[in-house]
């Protein structure tokens, strides 16, 4: 579980920063055909994002923990895979899942 309190999304050239409820990070490797999980580099994460209303997010956007400036790095930079939309309930928010 990591710590920070916002994340940073470039989404169609603009940056947004928003809050974050959490973020589980964990890594996996393909080796030899199978998926194995250990301590090899962290390369996929998920992302609790609390939000009343609809946000401007597409799977392809980046996004990095904290708040940043400039643009996105690719081969540093998480990318949106899969997108959740939990608006409804005591608690809405999106979850994101992305990848290295």
């Amino acid at each position: 579980m990591n710590t920070a309190n916002c994340v940073t999304l470039w989404h169609d050239g603009k940056i947004s920063v928003l809050p974050l409820i959490s973020a589980r990070i964990r890594s996996a490797i393909d080796k030899n055909g199978i998926k194995q999980r250990g301590f090899f580099a962290e390369n996929i994460c998920t992302i609790r994002i609390f939000a009343e209303k609809e946000l401007d997010i597409a799977a392809g956007d980046y996004l990095r923990l904290g708040k940043h400036t400039g643009n996105a790095d690719r081969n540093a930079d998480f990318k949106v895979m899969k997108i959740y939309n939990n608006l409804r309930g005591t608690t809405p928010h999106y979850r994101l899942v992305c990848e290295k």
